[in-house]
């Protein structure tokens, strides 16, 4: 997946001074050890969501504390869980009459994590009502990608383990719908002030659900620009008499911005104008590969981050053209969206 992906450049990048990359790991050694001793003791589902969810919140404690608290990024014990869910069953009883199992309750989970909530829930829920309650009643929202998926993906094993057939779990649409909503102009005009000093404010649009189905399609591009398709009208030109090479030290585009200059080797052209419409801050995405992909040493280490990859030399080319598919296609996702509603009681 992505995340082992990026993972393994950085690996690649801190082991290429070394003089193996077994040496170099060593000391790493016993913390994967005693991880995939664990892991491979623990049968039970409960405890696999108590193991992930463990390591899950040390891995952001140790990566950004920041980040860790202003998210909440904090494991729930399993006793706390099964009381939330066994307390909330008891109140909707007494007070209503009613089940979780029942038709018509729905449940959200604002803040869903790596989907422990949920998980419960599953458990707790009669199987003969459980396809109905998981395709249309359980709901929840999760603000950061890594936690997204993770939750995705246990609450779909869940689903799994107890019914024996796998279903997409379709309702963590929260998610989408802020990520769509964070990309529409008029949130960024209406709310620019807020977003430089501040926490995103999330409105609740009327059209919720085109914002949704919006956001869910961003994401898939955002996150899967690799697998894209290349944008076929980008047009590749051989320098004459210069030897073959698909090598990046540094690129950079022509004065009209509609040719990307690869190297002495290789230029492409016909880069549309709209390439250059989706912003990630004050660049477009398109200028971020540009600065990005390109041979760089660090000052303070002396560690040479090169991007090119021996065994596929044409990648960066292939990027450079998929990343174009993907703000086309973000661009036009965009301009569907209607006019931000903003209902009055959010």
């Amino acid at each position: 997946n992505i995340i082992a992906r990026d993972i393994e450049k950085v690996v690649d990048i801190l082991t290429e001074h070394a003089s193996n990359r077994e040496d170099f790991l060593d000391s790493l050694n016993p913390f994967y050890v005693a991880i995939e001793k664990t892991a491979g003791n623990i049968t039970d589902f409960s405890q696999k969501q108590g193991f992930l969810n463990t390591v899950y919140e040390q891995f952001f404690q140790g990566f950004s504390v920041d980040v860790a608290d202003t998210h909440g990024i904090v494991y729930t014990p399993q006793p706390i869980v099964n009381f939330m869910v066994k307390s909330t069953g008891h109140v909707l009883k007494e007070a209503f009459g009613r089940s979780l199992s029942d038709t018509g309750v729905h449940i959200i989970d604002s803040f869903v994590g790596t989907g422990n909530f949920i998980v419960r829930l599953l458990q707790e829920i009669g199987g003969r009502r459980l396809p109905q309650k998981y395709r249309e009643e359980l709901h929840c929202n999760e603000v950061m990608l890594l936690p997204y998926y993770i939750a995705s993906l246990n609450i779909e094993h869940a689903y799994f383990e107890k019914m024996g057939r796998y279903e997409p779990f379709p309702h963590i649409c929260f998610f989408h719908y802020t990520y769509g909503l964070l990309h529409h102009p008029d949130y960024r005009e209406r709310y620019q002030e807020n977003l430089k000093r501040d926490l995103p404010y999330i409105p609740f649009a009327e059209d919720f659900w085109t914002y949704a189905k919006a956001g869910k399609r961003l994401a898939y591009l955002h996150v899967n620009y690799e697998s894209q398709f290349e944008y076929d009208k980008l047009g590749p030109v051989e320098t004459p008499n210069v030897q073959v090479d698909l090598r990046v030290e540094r690129m950079k585009f022509s004065k009209d911005k509609t040719q990307l200059i690869y190297n002495d080797f290789l230029t492409l052209e016909g880069i549309p104008a709209e390439a250059f419409a989706y912003r990630l801050g004050n660049r477009s995405a398109l200028e971020w590969v540009v600065d990005q992909y390109r041979v760089k040493v660090d000052k303070r280490s002396g560690i040479k981050n090169d991007p090119n990859r021996v065994e596929d030399e044409a990648s960066i080319v292939r990027l450079s053209g998929q990343v174009i598919t993907v703000i086309l296609e973000t661009v036009k996702v965009i301009g569907e969206l209607p006019a931000l509603d903003v209902r009055t009681t959010a």
